[in-house]
């Protein structure tokens, strides 16, 4: 890494020992710099070119609004979060075959709910792709170091010292999602545990600075962890029931159209009108559920002081990762899903037996509950990987020129899909290239005119004639390559942003039931 820094000019620190963690790293660079504001940006992240161009004039307004007010009218902003976005599939994303279908997971977090906490001044500082003020930092000492979840503490105290934080919905930096479940659950283990620390820690409640707006924005944020409760409290009251007979509640079918039934609907009209169609009530269910489980001790433990016994980095290094059965992170899975089949055949023979209301919502919360137990069982057992390059699948203006043509005829196409290695170009009509031949492919964007030499490497010819898709693997990728990677990497990922196609529940479960019998990866 030092070498890496030397090569591209930028300054490097390390240190002789690692007090503090990540937290003292930051503080002890702090301490060899002098510019006015800092960014933080984890290893994985790549920035867009116009990051600081779309953030810094927000710190610069902020002061000329105030060169002529009062000290106490001044607008001190203090940090700007903007959304942690990915260019590669997350975890649900991935192995849920839903990578054109679902957005990432975090996307309702950072674009909405941040967004949102921008009114109380409560903005969650998240660790990466944020901007802080060095006023800021310095009038709370530099980075928190006493908490594994040293952002979330650092953001608060910078708020509680009276200054401003505001959150962006645009993306402007992506990066790289945990890999796996296994890894999934160790990053929101940390996550969970950090903040009930934190909050407990730093006395939210009696925390000086904070008005009530903004300490009841982050006793939410706290209260947010202990959803494993609910989650099992949801799966276990219908199974009490229909396994062990045992009430749990008693209510009539008129209760439930009344009270209940509004409520169900308008929670995931809600969800999907506020998060900008970016969450439903079936997502959320799924996310809540898989991490259930092995959230749910974690989180107690931290409750009551238990600490973890040691701090673990999330693993995202590229590599090749192939399926493999976690039996251990199924088994709380593979139970209540057998109770939840027991509870079922228990119900229909019931129904049988008596025609109830009750005996049918009882069915429809075992089957939804079965639903989502499922689906965590699909997530722990993953899906093969092979590429976590970005792919890009907007198009591109490209011309082609074939070197081997004794005319050196140039060919106008678009492409359809982009990568560090490869790429894919639409031609309108027949472009007579051959399968092995090379050819230079020029792309101009944003002022940059960039050549890559290729080898054709497949055809894909459209029935109707003329048109077609050829497959180009690019030669020697890592030679000259900033400007093509800035082509791939300086945009929005191409990701959805929004759900496709979310309502029913049996097209994912078919999807996956089919894709994993078939085992086939797209």
């Amino acid at each position: 890494m030092r070498k890496l820094a030397e090569d591209m000019h930028i300054g490097y620190f390390d240190r002789p020992d690692n007090k503090g963690a990540k937290a003292g790293n930051l503080n002890h660079a702090l301490g060899l710099t002098n510019a006015p504001y800092v960014v933080t940006l984890d290893a994985d992240m790549i920035p867009r070119s116009n990051f600081l161009l779309n953030t810094i004039p927000y710190f610069i307004d902020a002061k000329k609004r105030s060169e002529d007010l009062p000290e106490d009218k001044k607008i001190r902003l203090g940090l700007l979060q903007t959304p942690q976005c990915f260019y590669t599939p997350d975890v649900f994303q991935h192995a849920l075959y839903a990578e054109k279908s679902a957005p990432n997971e975090q996307d309702f977090f950072y674009r909405t709910i941040e967004v949102a906490r921008t009114s109380t001044n409560s903005v969650i500082y998240g660790g990466s792709n944020t901007i802080l003020a060095r006023e800021a930092l310095d009038s709370i000492g530099g980075f928190f170091t006493e908490t594994i979840t040293e952002d979330f503490a650092t953001g608060m105290l910078i708020e509680s010292k009276g200054y401003v934080s505001l959150a962006l919905p645009e993306p402007l930096a992506s990066g790289m999602t945990p890999h796996t479940y296994k890894e999934h659950i160790q990053q929101r283990k940390r996550w969970g545990r950090g903040v009930i620390s934190t909050a407990k820690q730093l006395h939210i409640l009696r925390r000086r600075g904070l008005y009530f707006m903004q300490k009841l924005s982050y006793i939410s944020s706290m209260v947010y962890w202990y959803s494993p409760i609910k989650s099992l409290i949801y799966i276990i009251s219908p199974l009490m029931f229909a396994v062990f007979a045992i009430p749990v509640f008693k209510c009539g079918w008129l209760d439930l159209m009344i009270y209940w039934l509004p409520m169900f609907i308008m929670q995931d009209v809600c969800l999907r009108v506020f998060s900008g169609n970016a969450v439903s009530l079936k997502w959320s269910g799924i996310y809540e559920t898989s991490v259930m489980p092995h959230l749910l001790i974690p989180v107690i433990k931290e409750t009551f002081g238990i600490k973890a016994t040691k701090f673990e980095v999330t693993d995202k290094a590229k590599r090749k990762t192939a399926r493999k059965t976690d039996i251990r992170s199924m088994i709380p899975f593979i139970v209540l899903v057998a109770l939840c089949v027991a509870g079922i055949i228990r119900s229909f023979y019931l129904l049988s037996r008596i025609r109830a209301m009750g005996v049918f919502v009882l069915l429809f919360w075992l089957f939804r509950n079965m639903y989502f137990l499922i689906m965590s069982l699909f997530l722990v057992d993953g899906r093969d990987s092979d590429n976590d390059e970005a792919e890009v699948i907007d198009a591109e203006l490209i011309e082609v020129k074939r070197i081997d043509s004794e005319d050196g005829a140039v060919l106008e196409g678009i492409t359809t899909y982009l990568t560090e290695h490869s790429m894919k170009v639409f031609f309108d009509e027949d472009s007579g290239l051959r399968i092995g031949e090379n050819v230079d492919v020029y792309i101009q964007k944003d002022d940059m005119d960039v050549c890559r030499r290729c080898v054709v490497t497949g055809r894909k010819s459209s029935r109707s004639g003329g048109k077609s898709v050829y497959s180009l693997e690019l030669i020697n990728p890592l030679e000259d390559n900033e400007d093509y990677l800035q082509i791939i990497y300086d945009r929005i990922p191409s990701l959805p942003q929004s759900l496709v196609k979310d309502y029913g529940l049996t097209y994912h479960m078919l999807r996956n039931i089919a894709f994993r019998i078939l085992r086939q990866d797209k």
